[in-house]
């Protein structure tokens, strides 16, 4: 092995012990449950669901009406011809 190699080996377990390990693991922890518990993320979260429940359903509803009113006005042209 040449000492460069040693050497980088020596400074990665410098860094990567046990102890700096679980503190960035508890960090990880403390900065998920911030996020998640975040009160405006929740409304973010609740609105969210809310469009996609009720508004993007009528919006769906109403350009599938719209396509079935120029389909059946298609329709009703072709059979005067």
């Amino acid at each position: 092995m040449s000492k460069s190699s040693q050497k980088t080996q020596r400074g990665i377990k410098r860094y990567f012990n046990l102890d700096n390990i679980v503190d960035t693991g508890v960090d990880v922890a403390l900065v998920i449950f911030d996020v998640l518990s975040s009160p405006i993320l929740i409304v973010m979260r609740v609105v969210r669901w809310f469009l996609n429940e009720f508004v993007l359903g009528h919006i769906k509803r109403l350009i599938k009406f719209i396509i079935r009113i120029f389909i059946k006005g298609e329709d009703n042209g072709n059979k005067r011809r």
